[in-house]
């Protein structure tokens, strides 16, 4: 946690690259203990486009509670983590190989799942959280750059 506030506040690490690196680190660490497989999907080269220390907060929080529900709700055994950057736009998707869950009927999930929403609208971004039984989880930021 106390990496996470110092990355957070590091002025060196506010751009896009500096992003994703550290959330893909981050999404490695944060499943290993589970014994579970981190898969990583991102481009070659990264922009250097600046992200604001409290973007990057919101960001991670973020990916930090996706990561979160995997491990307690999903039964998985691995995620993909994937990194596009299209039309002056990040694209974060955090994907888990579990079981996966009806949206329509996810109330024990709302506000976390509410929650994730929110911190991406604090970032300037949207999130939006797929799932059907059997298929998995899929929570995808999509936040434009400046």
């Amino acid at each position: 946690n106390l990496d996470a506030m110092v990355w957070t506040v590091d002025p060196e690490h506010d751009t896009v690259a500096g992003l994703v690196e550290y959330i893909a680190g981050f999404a490695q660490e944060y499943v290993a203990p589970a014994g579970w497989a981190c898969r990583l999907d991102l481009p070659p080269r990264l922009p250097d486009d600046p992200v604001p220390a409290a973007t990057r907060h919101h960001v991670l929080l973020l990916m930090k509670e996706a990561l979160n529900n995997a491990l307690k709700h999903s039964g998985a055994t691995g995620v993909t983590f994937r990194a596009t950057v299209e039309r002056r736009t990040l694209r974060l998707e955090l994907a888990d190989n579990g079981r996966g869950f009806d949206p329509a009927t996810s109330g024990r999930f709302s506000d976390g799942l509410g929650n994730m929403r929110e911190r991406a609208r604090h970032a300037g971004g949207r999130c939006e959280i797929t799932s059907q039984p059997g298929q998995g989880a899929r929570v995808v930021l999509t936040l434009p750059l400046e």
